[in-house]
Order: C-alpha cells, then sequence, then structure tokens
C-alpha cells in the first residue's frame, strides 16, 4: 500500500513567518520516506505560490469548515496510508488563540477516519492573568490542549520546558504520547562562505524585537567594551522594522556614542548572507530572556554556524546546553556582558572550546540528519500504534525522550 503524509497547516510559504517555514522544512525533510506528501494551507489570493516550492499537492483551504471538507476527501480514499502532521500555534488558528474547531481536528480525524495524527505543538497556551480577556483566553488554551491530547496519536513539544509541563501536569490526557523535538534549522541554512559584512571583527545578534530580548543590554555593553577594542563591530540582523520605535531609539544612543560606524544595524536579510554572516562572527549572542532551547530556530542556526556561543540562562534553557562546553552563560546587565566579551577576545582557547561545543551539539541534536530520524520515528510509531490493537500507544520509541 502506498503512503502518504498530510502536514495540516495554517501558514506555507511564500508567507514570511516560522510556521510557513517550519511547515516547509518538514516537507522537504520527510518527503524521502513517503509516496506523496501533501500540504493543506490557507489561501492567500495576495501571493502567488511558487511551483518550485512544493513539490507534492497543494491545497488551499478558506475557513476551517473548508479544512474539515477537504480533509474528509483525503482521509476516505483508502488506497494510501495516511499520516497526518497538525501544526499548532493557538493565536494562528483563532483570534486571542481561541481556536476549538481547529483544536477537535485531531479527534475527528484519529476516531472518525482512523488516521494517525502527529501534532507539534509549538505554542501550548497563555499564562494566567487577573485581566478578563487573557483570562478566558488562557481558559479556552487548555481546553484545547485537552482536546489534541486525547486527539493525537503522538505530540511533539520543541524544547524540555514544555515536555515537563505536558508529562506532569497533564500526564492524565498525553500519557507517553509527548516528544522532544527541536524545530530545527530553518533560517542560516547557506553556504556559510564568508562575505564582506566586515572587513573587522564582529559580534553578532540574530533574532526579534520579542518583549524578552535583551537587546538594548547587548548594545550597552558593546559601548562599554567599545574604547578597549577599538576593531571590534556588532551586527544586528532578524525579522524586524528597522524604523521600529525599538530600533530608533537604539540608533540614538550608538549616534550619542559615536559608534555609527562600528554598530551595523542590518534587519531581515536574505538566507546565504545570514549563514555566511554567522559563521564569520566572533561571536554570536542569543539574548532572548527565556534562554537557548529548541523551540528556537535562530539557536538551531547559530549552532550550525560553528561559532561561540553566549546566551541567557532563561526558565526554558534546555539540559544539553552547558556553561563553558557548548554556551557561554552571562546575566543580563551591560557589565557582565562587557566581562564576556572581553575574556573571548583575549581567551582564543576558550573561543575554540566553545565554537567545537556549538558544532557538536548540532550534530547529536539539531542537524537535519537528527531531526529527520526522530520525526520518521515517530510518525511510523504513531502508524503502528493505529494498526496494532485499536489505538494502544505501543511505540516508545526505544525509550528515548527525543
Amino acid at each position: 500500500m502506498q503512503t502518504r503524509l498530510v502536514i495540516v497547516t495554517k501558514y506555507f510559504p511564500p508567507l514570511e513567518n516560522g510556521l510557513a517555514h517550519h511547515s516547509a522544512y518538514l516537507a522537504d525533510l520527510l518527503e524521502e520516506f513517503y509516496d506523496e506528501v501533501v500540504i493543506i494551507c490557507e489561501s492567500n489570493a495576495k501571493q502567488m505560490r511558487d511551483a518550485q516550492l512544493v513539490k507534492g499537492p497543494l491545497i488551499e483551504f478558506h475557513s476551517v469548515w473548508h479544512l474539515y471538507r477537504v480533509l474528509k476527501a483525503i482521509c476516505r480514499e483508502s488506497s494510501k496510508r495516511t499520516v497526518l502532521i497538525f501544526q499548532y500555534v493557538p493565536h494562528m488558528w483563532g483570534h486571542s488563540g481561541v481556536a476549538i474547531l481547529p483544536s477537535i481536528l485531531p479527534l475527528w480525524v484519529r476516531f472518525g477516519y482512523r488516521t494517525s495524527v502527529v501534532t507539534f505543538l509549538h505554542e501550548l497556551k497563555y499564562d494566567w492573568s487577573l485581566n478578563p480577556k487573557r483570562l478566558l483566553s488562557g481558559l479556552f488554551h487548555r481546553i484545547q490542549l485537552l482536546l489534541i491530547g486525547l486527539g493525537s496519536n503522538r505530540v511533539i513539544v520543541t524544547n524540555d520546558f514544555r515536555y515537563r509541563a505536558l508529562t506532569r501536569r497533564w500526564r492524565w490526557f498525553f500519557g507517553n504520547k509527548v516528544s522532544r523535538v527541536p524545530a530545527g534549522c530553518i533560517s542560516g541554512r547557506g553556504s556559510h562562505e564568508l562575505t564582506d559584512c566586515s572587513p573587522a571583527p564582529y559580534i553578532t545578534w540574530f533574532g526579534t524585537l520579542s518583549e524578552d530580548q535583551k537587546l538594548e543590554k547587548l548594545v550597552s555593553a558593546f559601548y562599554s567594551v567599545s574604547q578597549d577594542i577599538p576593531d571590534l563591530r556588532l551586527v544586528l540582523m532578524g525579522a524586524f522594522d528597522k524604523q521600529a520605535l525599538r530600533i530608533q531609539r537604539i540608533q540614538s544612543n550608538i549616534a550619542t556614542w559615536k559608534l555609527e560606524d562600528r554598530v551595523l544595524i542590518r534587519g531581515f536579510v536574505e538566507d546565504e548572507e545570514l549563514g555566511a554572516t554567522l559563521a564569520g562572527s566572533f561571536v554570536n549572542f542569543h539574548m532572548a530572556g527565556s534562554g537557548p532551547s529548541g523551540r528556537r530556530t535562530v539557536v538551531a542556526a547559530y549552532l550550525k554556524s560553528g561559532r561561540p556561543l553566549v546566551a541567557v540562562d532563561g526558565h526554558e534553557t534546555d539540559p544539553e546546553f552547558i556553561h563553558g562546553q557548548n554556551v557561554c552563560f552571562v546575566k543580563s546587565e551591560a557589565t557582565a556582558i562587557r566581562d564576556v566579551i572581553i575574556k573571548l577576545w583575549h581567551d582564543p582557547n576558550f573561543r575554540n572550546k566553545l565554537a567545537q561545543g556549538s558544532r557538536r551539539l548540532y550534530a547529536e541534536m539539531y542537524s537535519d540528519e537528527r531531526i529527520r530520524q526522530k520525526l520518521q520515528s515517530l510518525l511510523a510509531g504513531a502508524v503502528q500504534s493505529r494498526s496494532l490493537d485499536g489505538e494502544r500507544e505501543l511505540l516508545d520509541v526505544g525509550g528515548e525522550t527525543l
């Protein structure tokens, strides 16, 4: 019997967001294992889809009800053994993340059509809040999470923090279904050939302007160290608007400090250029307060570059990030960041140790080969659990937390 992988996602390229690119990444990683890979995504009349981006069938839906009709037609086709990946982010499926109908989808497909469902949980829920609107949204998010846990054969989360949350607090609904697979490297996948980004040594920050980014602390630390290391430059890249108020404030400080020729604010850059810039960096900085973990694709891009990584140690830091071996943890204070820059500048042995650790961690957990292996084991396990003794969960993927 032929096999078919169906990826259900709200967004897909040419839309520019993390979920769209991750869905394309999954399709590319897994196509060799299936006779057919089908993408089901929301239609977007404003953007024409490039046929070269889609190697298999692409079906667009116009509403959640239309999505159900599309899936019904696919699941009723008995000539192919089908497994479905459901890409779930609450706020992308509904206003304020209220998305009951999409959350019922795994239950409906699994029990209505005996089709295996693997749900990729990119986000779980809002934290509780005294704000009435946020409180109500948080309640709906938890109901949706319960429905997804009951309906999915397997559930994937991207970091250890969320793995522990589901396997402890939500264990009655998720049981042994949960596995951890990093989101992977979907940015900075270029050839890593060096560019003329800067003829002088430079440090790099790559990210978004999210609330937990300690970007201002990094810029302030660079100013503090700029007199001691006059050759050093700072490069800021990522999916942010260079005209954003936050960037304008940073630019104002840079002008006050007379560092315009030493701080390059580049914003979005194409993938080839991004990969090359990261690979040519003296050291890369991850300034998200939550810490480095598999849920952030920027972390995978940093590791792939093979350069030293400095990061804030936050509550979501994955346990495989070990200070002094594959990362240098730093407090989110300008003086502490300055001291780390100076240490790395004067200690090539420490830099080399961190760089080697980055490359090793990428190969062990974040490489395409490793993620492909994990995903296919989980997908095969979902099909096996369905075909052997109804809905029992039989495959523990070798007893390993992936």
